[in-house]
This record gives structure tokens, C-alpha cells and sequence, in this order.
């Protein structure tokens, strides 16, 4: 199995988003800890990525036809410098529903092998929303085999689901969604921030599951900011 590790630099998105960049790299460095510390089943789909042991498990955004590539990395955070394989370019940003403002950080790397175990990186940098009565957000949509971590740094998020979980999360809080045999959810702004307007900005990762967890019952956790280690 070819060996590859993660080398790649992300271009800003302006001139002026240098701030954004880093708030996107912490994001990752945060959700790699919080990786390293979850569920069980998140542990396995990234024991590639934060470990250097082999991991032979098959699993791919919907089924189990493709397996994880090995991945080499040390445990302990590399401070040593690392030759850049590819410089990802800055992507245009997109709609998702009407709230969330995105940028695709992994571009055309998405859902492909080269990333495993992580599937989609979305950004929503600092955007300000008017005042509003109707709910901002995504309908109901369905999702399965995977998991998404969702941060929010401005704004809030709220979250509901058909287990029958229903939740806010603020600045600094994350939520965790396992999706395994599938889950139908919506997620929008929430009642009080859409009602005050301000600006809203967050990041979503979604994390591939091992093809013998992709059947797991669906679960939600949120982990509020003061839980999360620093």
C-alpha cells in the first residue's frame, strides 16, 4: 500500500485573510485533538491520520469499496519544516441553503483518497446577516456513513434531527454528528441570532467512517467551548 502523507499548503482566499487562514489551520489542529480523544468509532476512522500504524480498513462517503491509504505521521505535533507537494488554490466561495457562505478548503481533494479519513472541508468566513424573521439555513437532508464536526466561531448554529436531538451551539462550541446508518437532519441559524442579525462564521468537517462502523446507530454530542481542550 502506497505510503503518503498530508503536505500541503492552502492559499488565502484574499490578501487580507491571512487571520482567516489561521483560524481555518487552529480549526484543524483542534479538531485533530478532539480526534484523538472521541468515540470510538471516530478513533478508528482516524487512526490513519494520527498514528503511524497501517490501517487496512475499507470505507469510502457512502460505502466500502475503497480502502484508507497509509498515512505517515508522528503522534507529537512536527515542528520541523516539510517540502510542499501541492499548493491548493484558493476556492470561489458557494452558497449552502441560504445562511452558510462557504468556501471548499480541500478543492478538488474532496472525497478522495488522498485525505482519508477526511471527506469535505467547508468554510464560512465572518459574514454579517440583517435582522430576520424566517429561518436561515438547510432543510431537512439525509446523510450516512460518516460523520460531521461542525465549530462555530461567531453567531450559532442550531441543529435537529430524526432521533429527535434539538440544540444550539454558540462562539467556540462544536457539534458532533455520527451519521452511521443514516440520519436526516436540517441545521439553520438560530431563532435568537437570525432575530438580532450579526455576524455568523463557522467551519464543517466531515470525517469518513470505517466500512464496519458505516452501520452504527446515528448519534449526536455537542462539546461545548469550556470542554474543549487547550
Amino acid at each position: 500500500m502506497e505510503k503518503r502523507s498530508h503536505n500541503f499548503y492552502i492559499k488565502p482566499q484574499s490578501a487580507s485573510s491571512s487571520s482567516s487562514l489561521r483560524k481555518i489551520a487552529a480549526s484543524i489542529l483542534l479538531l485533530y485533538g478532539l480526534f484523538s480523544n472521541s468515540t470510538s468509532q471516530s478513533k478508528l476512522s482516524v487512526r490513519a491520520f494520527a498514528t503511524s500504524s497501517p490501517v487496512n480498513d475499507s470505507c469510502d462517503a457512502s460505502s466500502s469499496s475503497t480502502s484508507i491509504p497509509t498515512i505517515t505521521t508522528n503522534n507529537k505535533m512536527d515542528a520541523s519544516l516539510k517540502a510542499v507537494r501541492r499548493i491548493l488554490p484558493a476556492q470561489r466561495p458557494h452558497w449552502v441553503g441560504n445562511s452558510f457562505y462557504v468556501y471548499p478548503v480541500f478543492a478538488d481533494l474532496a472525497f478522495r483518497n488522498e485525505l482519508s479519513p477526511f471527506l469535505m472541508f467547508d468554510y464560512a468566513a465572518p459574514k454579517q446577516f440583517p435582522p430576520n424573521e424566517k429561518k436561515r439555513g438547510v432543510g431537512q437532508h439525509p446523510h450516512r456513513g460518516f460523520e460531521t464536526v461542525t465549530l462555530a466561531f461567531q453567531g450559532e448554529v442550531e441543529h435537529r434531527d430524526s432521533t429527535g436531538n434539538q440544540d444550539v451551539i454558540g462562539p467556540g462550541d462544536i457539534q458532533w454528528m455520527t451519521a452511521g446508518r443514516g440520519i436526516i437532519h436540517e441545521e439553520y441559524h438560530s431563532t435568537e441570532f437570525a432575530k438580532s442579525g450579526g455576524i455568523f462564521e463557522m467551519c464543517q468537517l466531515w470525517v469518513n467512517l470505517p466500512a464496519k462502523h458505516k452501520m452504527t446507530k446515528p448519534s449526536y454530542q455537542p462539546i461545548l467551548t469550556s470542554d474543549v481542550p487547550t
